[in-house]
């Protein structure tokens, strides 16, 4: 759960911090953390821009007695969006339990604003990922299909974004 977060945005940099608790429970143990997260967004060009970011910097108290590590993972990447009707990005992941990974995406515009996404990771229980996005005035929407590995079943991921202002 969230607690708060903050953003600050310069001509070039953006970046911000966010804080929250965590809460595990297997049967009747419990362990709460508290955890920060951070990223910041440059603007190397108007076309191009470098991202960092780090995510779940923190501490649990124990699970049944037993230590609880928080999955820390770091981040970096960019994104390239000076094609005509579309955008390219990737990154490098490292996370604390699996290691590092590559995850590449691409973005072609079918009219101004409707979007198919295509993605590919190089994770153990995941690899290609398809999906679309919708911008309506200020509601955005945002579905992707996830399938895993080993008989997992997949995923449907989905998002709905508002831009406006209260």
């Amino acid at each position: 759960m969230g607690l708060f977060g903050l953003t600050v945005t310069t001509a070039r940099l953006r970046w911000g911090i966010g804080v929250k608790l965590v809460r595990q429970s297997i049967f009747t143990a419990s362990a709460n953390g508290l955890a920060f997260d951070f990223g910041a967004l440059y603007a190397v060009a108007p076309d191009l821009q470098l991202a960092l970011a780090v995510r779940n910097l923190g501490t649990m108290s124990k699970l049944a007695s037993k230590s609880t590590n928080l999955p820390t993972e770091a981040r970096i990447g960019m994104a390239y969006g000076g094609l005509e009707k579309g955008r390219l990005s990737a990154d490098l992941q490292q996370a604390h339990s699996t290691g590092t990974s590559v995850h590449l995406g691409a973005e072609y515009l079918i009219q101004h604003r409707l979007a198919l996404r295509a993605g590919y990771q190089t994770t153990d229980s995941r690899d290609f990922s398809i999906g679309l996005g919708l911008e309506t005035g200020i509601w955005s929407f945002d579905y992707a299909f996830v399938p895993f590995a080993s008989g997992l079943g997949e995923a449907h991921r989905i998002g709905l974004r508002y831009q406006g202002s209260f």
